[in-house]
Formats: structure tokens, sequence, C-alpha cells
């Protein structure tokens, strides 16, 4: 898994879009001996086992770089993104959750006018596979790191993703997820986003979707300690 290890930091390392299109592309190709693992020896197994673990902490990064301006940076996160979906959602997922998720991925990038990226309707589908679903709020977390990006596009794709992570949850088994989310410090992140962040992509994505988010996150917050405070 070592190569795991070294291709992953080149995704969000700034060198440049020919150095992350070809460190996403490498990553996700070895999505594919970890799918023929999963009914080969035990040890072929263990490694498809180990890739799933590292391809979950990529999910974000190739969520935002889906929304990229365009380029090979974009169309190797989508279709990479196809791939290691089918990867991590192989266990009890259903084929056709799967392929909601991978078809819209792929229909997306033979689309060359398709951004801003959907975040709303692959959520939707990502939401059919538990493999995903249960870790949203680890995802929010994750993609809150990516509002200090030197990329402005980058930062706003996170607040687009935000919202419709946040939106999700909210809607979802009554807001519980939203309860998981450290709320007060994504606000206070997002607040200084809203403040001083002067790229014109940021801050219309900031403009349109931070109160929503406020709101969603102050809902949780209230959950959150209303659990806290009921008698056991």
């Amino acid at each position: 898994m070592h190569y795991n290890f070294r291709v992953r930091p080149f995704f969000d390392s700034g060198g440049g879009a020919a150095t992350c299109a070809a460190a996403i592309d490498c990553f996700c190709r070895l999505s594919r001996f970890a799918s023929s693992s999963s009914s080969s020896s035990s040890s072929s197994s263990s490694y498809g086992s180990a890739y799933a673990e590292h391809a979950h902490g990529a999910v974000v990064s190739l969520l935002l770089h889906c929304n990229d301006d365009g380029g090979a940076v974009r169309t190797s996160s989508r279709r990479g993104l196809a791939d290691v979906v089918r990867v991590l959602c192989s266990s009890s997922s259903s084929s056709s959750d799967i392929e909601a998720v991978t078809r819209q991925l792929e229909t997306a990038e033979e689309d060359p006018k398709a951004t801003p990226f959907d975040y709303e309707r692959l959520l939707r589908n990502m939401s059919g596979c538990p493999e995903l679903a249960g870790l949203f709020p680890s995802y929010v977390e994750c993609a809150s790191s990516y509002l200090r990006s030197q990329s402005p596009r980058v930062r706003a794709s996170a607040v687009l993703l935000l919202s419709a992570l946040v939106r999700h949850m909210d809607d979802g088994a009554g807001g519980a997820g939203c309860a998981e989310v450290d709320g007060e410090r994504l606000c206070r992140e997002l607040a200084a986003l809203l403040d001083s962040d002067r790229s014109m992509p940021v801050q219309e994505a900031a403009t349109r979707h931070v109160g929503g988010i406020f709101v969603r996150l102050q809902k949780g917050l209230r959950s959150a300690a209303a659990v806290a405070a009921a008698p056991e």
C-alpha cells in the first residue's frame, strides 16, 4: 500500500494541474486491483480492505475536484470517484444504488458544461450506499479544512459541498447527523470566510449558502444539547 501513501498527498499539493490529475488517476486506477481482490486470495482481500480505508480519506478531495474549472483534473476526479465508489460500496449496497452514483459521475463528464457540479443530487444518490452515508459527518469535518485552500475554486466548491452535506444530514434521521458535527467551529470558519475572502466565486458561494448552513447547524446544536440534558 506504499503507493497509496506516496500518491495521495499530490491531490492537493499545489504542484499544478498535471501533477494533481496524474496522482488522482494513479490512485483511482489502483481501485481496479482492490475490486478484483474481493473474490481472490486472503492476501489480495487484505489489499482491498486497506485500499478502501485509504479511499474513504480521499472521497472529499475527489468530490471537490469534480467541480474544477475543467481539464484533466476534473476528468480524472469524476471518472476516478466512480471507480472508488464501486470499491467502497461493493459489500452491502445494491447494484442499482451504486449505478445511480457512477452514472451521474460518468454522465456529468460527458457534458463539458456540467459545472457547477450537482452535489445535492450526488449526495442523494450516495445516501443509498450505507458505506458512504454513515460517513457524511466526517466528510463535513474534512471539507471544512478546504476552506483554507490556496485555490479559490476549491474554497468555493468546499462551501457548495458543505451546504449539500449539511442539508442532507438535516433532512435525514431528524437532523441527527448535524448533531455529530462541531457546528460552532464550522460556523466561525464560515463567518471568517464570508468576512475576509475577496475571491468573487467564494463570495458568491458563501453569500448563497452560508445562511442556510448556519440555520441547520444551529438546529443540530440544539438537538445535541437537548439529548445531553435529557434524563437517562
